[in-house]
């Protein structure tokens, strides 16, 4: 169960399959920053206080780069749209210069998805008024972890609640990455539960040293297994689209 921010959802997570950093602003959203720098201060204090985040109506539109994607890059895009269109009220749709006005939408923002072998998998989080999104998608099961950033998650570890469910093995993790394990403070936030199984939560040896586990479940019975079934019903409770579908 993810958590959100007061005005907007926020799911905090990392998939077992990405090992990526997610940071506010128009920067990749997983591209580690280093220690000391302005962004990398104030990744510790992201949350989202504006509803501008929300994809208006649930309705993502979307572009692709027919120079950079393949066939086989568009179909796997496109599979991974139907999954979360199957279990969510989030709708995708082309992206042109008449779909603002034809969805009655309001805005011109979208979602852009390219290949580039020389950057690694990534999405924004969350809408931008009329801002072009870069998402690069990588595997299916990565690909459903990128758009659940576009959709506005961010990693699960990141909630306040996490203490309860995981330790964090600070000595086992990149102390120049020690900054994407920090939490977020409770009193920006509203808690719906931690779920230690979202698809969204950092694996167990993310960005280890290699002397061990960076997260450890408390729990001998419970371990971190990349799951989709709350990051979906999430999505939509904080879309507000359910029965809104388009």
């Amino acid at each position: 169960m993810d958590y959100f921010s007061t005005y907007i959802f926020v799911t905090l997570i990392a998939s077992v399959d990405t090992m990526g950093i997610h940071i506010i602003g128009e920067r990749p959203e997983d591209v580690p920053l280093p220690l000391g720098s302005e962004s990398h201060h104030r990744v510790k204090r992201l949350v989202y206080t504006d509803p501008k985040y929300r994809w208006t109506k649930g309705i993502i539109p979307f572009t692709f780069d027919h120079s950079s994607l393949t066939n086989d890059d568009k179909a796997t895009i496109l599979q991974t749209m139907g999954i979360w269109e199957k279990y969510t009220c989030l709708r995708y749709v082309p992206y042109n210069s008449s779909t603002s006005s034809l969805y009655g939408i309001g805005h011109e923002s979208h979602l852009h998805f390219f290949n580039d072998p020389q950057q690694i998998c990534q999405s924004p989080i969350g809408r931008m008024k009329n801002k072009t999104r870069r998402v690069r998608c990588c595997a299916l099961t990565t690909c459903l972890h990128e758009l659940g950033h576009a959709a506005g998650l961010l990693h699960e570890q990141k909630s306040s609640e996490r203490d309860d469910w995981v330790r964090i093995n600070w000595e086992n993790i990149k102390k120049e990455l020690w900054y994407a394990f920090g939490k977020q403070p409770s009193d920006m936030t509203t808690s719906y539960g931690y779920d230690i199984n979202s698809r969204m939560h950092y694996s167990s040896n993310a960005f280890t040293t290699e002397y061990g586990e960076t997260i450890t479940s408390l729990f001998d019975e419970v371990s971190i297994v990349a799951g989709d079934h709350y990051m979906f019903r999430e999505a939509s409770l904080g879309h507000n689209c359910q029965g809104k579908q388009t």
